[in-house]
Formats: structure tokens, sequence, C-alpha cells
């Protein structure tokens, strides 16, 4: 999922870039405050899920033991394990609410270019 979500926010800086995505104030700002809630509390976030690595003492039995073991890989093991993935989110946040700053610039400059040709026929 995050690597798709990660992905998306590729996308969706890379058409507000292209000009093809515009968004209005309103619309930015509730977006915006998505993007800002996951990325302010990312530090805390991160730093708990970090936690997770360290296999925790669950008893000394092999049994126990592997179980730990796991719970430390599911967390850490490979690019489909939780931090990676959150790392990835992290960025995919970042990523998208640059493309809303932009898309705000292009909406602003469409806005402009419509008023002047509006002005522009009313004159004639």
């Amino acid at each position: 999922m995050s690597i798709s979500f990660h992905h998306g926010a590729e996308t969706f800086k890379q058409l507000a870039v292209d000009g093809q995505f515009a968004v209005n104030e309103e619309s930015m700002q509730a977006y915006t405050r998505v993007c800002d809630k996951y990325i302010d509390g990312w530090d805390e976030l991160r730093r708990e899920a970090i936690e997770l690595a360290v296999p925790a003492p669950m008893g000394s039995s092999d049994f126990a033991k592997r179980i730990a073991e796991y719970n430390a890989k599911v967390a850490v093991g490979d690019e489909r394990a939780l931090i990676p993935n959150l790392d990835l989110m992290y960025e995919g946040f970042k990523k998208m609410r640059e493309a809303l700053q932009i898309a705000r610039r292009n909406y602003d400059e469409a806005e402009a270019a419509a008023e002047q040709s509006f002005t522009a026929f009313d004159q004639e």
C-alpha cells in the first residue's frame, strides 16, 4: 500500500508541475492538514516504530524467541516491513504537500489569466 501511495504522490506532484492539476485555497488547506498531521507526527511515530525492531522478551523457550525475532523482522526485515513503508508514506506526504503548493499556484495563475481575458473582452 505504501509503495502505491508513494508512487501516487509522485504522479500527483508531476501532474501539478506539468500544470495539469490545480486546487483552490479551501481544498488545499484541507489536504494540507492531512499531510501536516502525518509529517508533524513523523519523528515520534518513527521512534516508536523503531522500538518494534528490538525483539521483545517473550520468554526463554525456542518458540518464544522465534516469535520475538519474527515480530522484529516484520518491523524492519525487508522492503515490505513496517518501517520502510512508513518511510515511504512520509516521503509521499511530503511530495503530496509540495504538489498541493504547486497546484495552488497553478490555480492562482489560471484565475489571473481568466480575469485578464475577461477584462480584455469586457473592454471591447
